[in-house]
């Protein structure tokens, strides 16, 4: 059994590491560079992976992370950011639980991330 958890602590960290490199590679791309580097908001931000990944598998965790890094971008194009332009990586958290709120109150499906090969 002891091994059974560690394996899956492993798992999980590994997974985290990955997202938070996939998170910041989106986060970049998009010209979201404010916070990418402030340990305090790295470490909130994998706690927030940590608990979602509790529910959702990583490809739907990502998903999640895709939409959401988009939708704020789309926020900070037409001023509706507000504050959360100081506050990028919480806005993303924020984005992310409200989608997830909204799909379970729909009873929709969060879909797998789904990669467009061209």
């Amino acid at each position: 059994m002891k091994n059974s958890r560690e394996y899956i602590h492993l798992w999980k960290s590994y997974v985290i590491q990955e997202l938070l490199k996939i998170f910041k590679f989106e986060m970049k791309k998009l010209g979201f560079f404010r916070e990418l580097d402030d340990e305090e908001k790295v470490k909130m931000l994998c706690s927030a992976f940590d608990g979602w990944l509790k529910i959702y598998s990583p490809s739907k965790v990502y998903a999640l992370l895709y939409k959401s890094i988009r939708d704020a971008d789309n926020a900070r194009t037409t001023g509706t950011i507000g504050n959360y332009r100081y506050h990028e990586i919480k806005f993303i958290i924020v984005l992310v639980d409200k989608m997830i709120i909204k799909y379970e109150q729909e009873g929709w499906e969060i879909k797998n991330y789904d990669i467009q090969i061209n």
